[in-house]
């Protein structure tokens, strides 16, 4: 059975009324908090038949790169758990196959604004326990799973004893004032040593996961929405670790970026079901012989502006498949 990655990313799964009942009218994306779930629930069916027709007896591995709410908001969670639930039981996925990691708006930020205020700390980021605790109650009703909040590297998934998705969490410097990608690098070299030797592996070809875009296809800055010193140090400990490829969002935009002269590529799926803006996710079939392919695929919602059809998935051109074998990573 061939294997496909899904990749999906900013969902932003949004609070539908206002404190006072109205509706929220700066909602933007497809997936909201309404009670009556039969438009966010045909926008999933939308996607998964798509997939399903265009990769029949595949199977899938599940990649989620962040920006699952909009605000954190325990509400917003259960929301997204029914639509990410319904992925997965659509497409037959096992939960072994699926990489869920949080965003910047994962963290939920009025928590640690009350928490200041009773204990006030110029550490505000490193209060993982709350600013990841409603994602966290999200992440166990979904995996099965305690959320490891204190690690850099959240889980793995190996595939076909070739490739491993290791998946990380970016978020270490986010506070209740938000702030960049930052990912300490002692202790992602420890933790990716220990897995290293645990796994016992060397023909495994290391791909990483994380939220904060690596680079930019849209923003006038070459580093993206990343802290620039901890990206000089983080490339050159990418470089070190043989890891070649970076799955991301964040940025909103379909992104495929080569970095450090072509040694290093980012890939940012773009916003799953963004209202406003572009809609994007990506779909990665596995071509695995003397070495490994990924084929980059870019799939872009199509509004049609008619009262049948709302809008429906088209696959758009794109760069020539990425060779990931040991030769090229």
């Amino acid at each position: 059975m061939s294997k496909v990655i899904i990749h999906i990313s900013d969902l932003h799964v949004t609070t539908y009324s206002k404190s006072n009942g109205a509706k929220n009218e700066e909602i933007d994306s497809y997936l909201d908090t309404n009670s009556d779930t039969s438009s966010s629930i045909h926008y999933i069916d939308t996607f998964t038949s798509s997939i399903k027709a265009d990769y029949p007896d595949s199977d899938f591995i599940l990649v989620i790169t962040g920006d699952i709410t909009n605000w954190g908001e325990k509400f917003e969670f259960e929301f997204a758990s029914i639509y990410i639930k319904k992925i997965i039981k659509d497409l037959n996925i096992e939960l072994s196959n699926c990489l869920i990691l949080p965003g910047d708006h994962d963290v939920h930020r009025r928590s640690l604004e009350n928490e200041l205020e009773e204990n006030p700390t110029s550490e505000s980021h490193l209060l993982n326990n709350i600013k990841f605790k409603n994602f966290s109650i999200f992440y166990k009703d979904i995996t099965g799973s305690d959320f490891p909040f204190d690690s850099i590297i959240i889980n793995h998934i190996i595939i076909d004893d070739k490739i491993i998705l290791i998946g990380l969490n970016s978020n270490y410097k986010i506070n209740n004032e938000g702030g960049d990608g930052f990912i300490p690098i002692e202790k992602f070299k420890q933790e990716l040593e220990s897995l290293r030797r645990n796994l016992n592996n060397t023909e495994l070809n290391y791909l990483a996961c994380w939220h904060h875009n690596f680079s930019s296809g849209f923003d006038d800055k070459n580093k993206g929405q990343w802290e620039a010193a901890n990206r000089i140090h983080l490339l050159a400990e990418l470089e070190k670790q043989n890891i070649k490829f970076i799955f991301t969002g964040n940025e909103h935009t379909s992104c495929t970026k080569s970095i450090l002269l072509g040694s290093v590529t980012s890939s940012d799926c773009g916003a799953f079901s963004s209202i406003k803006y572009d809609t994007t996710f990506k779909v990665y079939p596995i071509i695995i012989s003397s070495d490994i392919k990924l084929e980059n695929k870019i799939y872009g919602l199509q509004k049609t502006n008619a009262n049948d059809v709302k809008y429906f998935w088209n696959v758009r051109n794109n760069k020539p498949a990425r060779q990931i074998g040991r030769a090229h990573v």
